[in-house]
């Protein structure tokens, strides 16, 4: 089967090379069937909209006569491949009477070797992320409300510490770099991203903020006492 997509996508925990047709999580290999595959495909091409069944089997199944029931079968493979539970739909939803949507955020890879994202769909974009040496340009759709909401909290000087709470893979490290995004004008010493998810030692996280920042303890003070110097005579924000 043919398809649109020319680049790596990515979608929560899985990537997706379309043209060597390999789909990974957290970037293991994942076993695929080739008609499941077509099917995250095509879905994937129509993010948003409600693909009939009809479409499915000619598209999928071109030139061949397919029994309903085996859509429906490799639906449900695909379904466990991604790891839904029953009556869950983070990526596939089934409209009852019309067909299905693939309803997870999508980002696309663009070039080889290249490391800048945008959404595949730009019709609600809203911000532009990106990493703290400006090198990963992302787009972010469907968060507007959320952006501008985040970006006017920051307008007040007393407000110093925001948490954003939510379940694993619902985005809320893309909202923080698109906020981030709107806010750089507003901190004149810099805007950092401190990647943590690979620390399991929480009395490593003030020397994981200080590398980034490349602030080095001194003066007999301890790395907490300089870095909270460091920051107390700068704007910057951390993310």
């Amino acid at each position: 089967m043919e398809t649109a997509l020319k680049s790596t996508i990515y979608f929560k925990e899985f990537s997706l090379d379309p043209i060597r047709r390999v789909l990974k999580k957290d970037g293991e290999l994942v076993n695929v069937n080739s008609k499941a595959l077509d099917l995250l495909l095509v879905l994937i091409e129509n993010k948003g909209k409600v693909v009939s069944k009809n479409d499915l089997l000619d598209k999928v199944w071109t030139d061949q006569f397919v029994e309903e029931n085996n859509l429906t079968v490799h639906v449900a493979a695909l379904r466990k491949i991604l790891g839904e539970k029953k009556d869950e739909n983070r990526f596939i939803v089934t409209i009852p009477g019309r067909g299905y949507s693939f309803v997870a955020e999508i980002f696309e890879v663009f070039g080889k070797g290249s490391r800048q994202l945008a959404v595949i769909d730009s019709t609600d974009c809203d911000g532009l992320i990106t990493n703290s040496e400006k090198q990963n340009p992302v787009w972010l759709i469907g968060r507007s409300h959320e952006i501008t909401e985040l970006k006017n909290l920051f307008g007040d000087d007393e407000f110093r510490l925001l948490t954003l709470t939510g379940t694993g893979g619902s985005g809320k490290t893309s909202l923080a770099k698109a906020v981030s995004e709107k806010l750089s004008a507003d901190f004149a010493d810099g805007v950092f991203f401190i990647e943590l998810a690979a620390l399991n030692n929480p009395e490593l996280v003030v020397s994981m903020i200080a590398q980034t920042l490349g602030v080095q303890e001194t003066g007999g003070k301890s790395l907490l006492e300089v870095l909270t110097d460091f920051l107390r005579e700068r704007r910057i924000l951390l993310i």
